[in-house]
């Protein structure tokens, strides 16, 4: 991380939600979602139908990937005990 990037040692965890939003990747995903949405708003069915897409693939992609965390970080915590 850059100077400017990284992140106090010590937040709350509102700050850390704040943080954790800023420098993600789910982001992406909402914007193609609102993409999408006012594509279909205003008929640009083709639009809508191709960032609706992107936004789904996205969403599965990253449950797959939370999936996968929360099975780890499972596996450690019961190594740690």
């Amino acid at each position: 991380m850059t100077r400017d990037t990284q992140l106090p040692a010590t937040q709350t965890a509102s700050e850390l939600r704040i943080n954790l939003w800023r420098y993600s990747n789910v982001k992406v995903g909402v914007y193609f979602s609102v993409i999408a949405l006012i594509a279909a708003l205003f008929g640009f069915t083709g639009i809508a139908a191709a960032a609706a897409g992107i936004a789904k693939f996205l969403f599965f992609l990253f449950l797959v990937i939370c999936l996968i965390f929360f099975i780890i970080g499972i596996s450690i915590g019961k190594k740690a005990m």
